[in-house]
């Protein structure tokens, strides 16, 4: 059976076995991949809202809120993945991990 995504676990290990730079490389794609998302978002929005106005009026703002919010929450994935890599790299370089150790949830 194949999963889609790799378990927390798995995640934040990935992560502890990564160089400095890789975490910070990581984390920079995934913080520029959620703020992606919520430009995408907005522009969704903006669109469906102004070219569905003349036809439907003020309930075109639903609409756009409708239709962006998935894409709002979506980056909300993306962002905590980045927060986990930054909290993860200042434990490793204070030292107050072991790279070679994972405490789970």
């Amino acid at each position: 059976m194949m999963r889609n995504c790799p378990s927390s676990n798995e995640r934040e290990g990935n992560i502890r076995a990564m160089t400095h730079e890789e975490r910070m490389k990581y984390a920079n794609h995934r913080q520029a991949m959620g703020s992606g998302l919520v430009v995408s978002g907005i522009g969704c929005f903006a669109g469906l809202a102004g070219g569905l106005w003349g036809s439907m009026g003020g309930s075109s703002i639903a609409v756009g809120i409708g239709a962006a919010s998935g894409l709002w929450a979506a980056s909300c994935g993306p962002f905590s993945e980045a927060t986990l890599a930054r909290r993860i790299d200042g434990e490793l370089s204070n030292g107050n991990a072991d790279p070679g150790t994972f405490e789970g949830p």
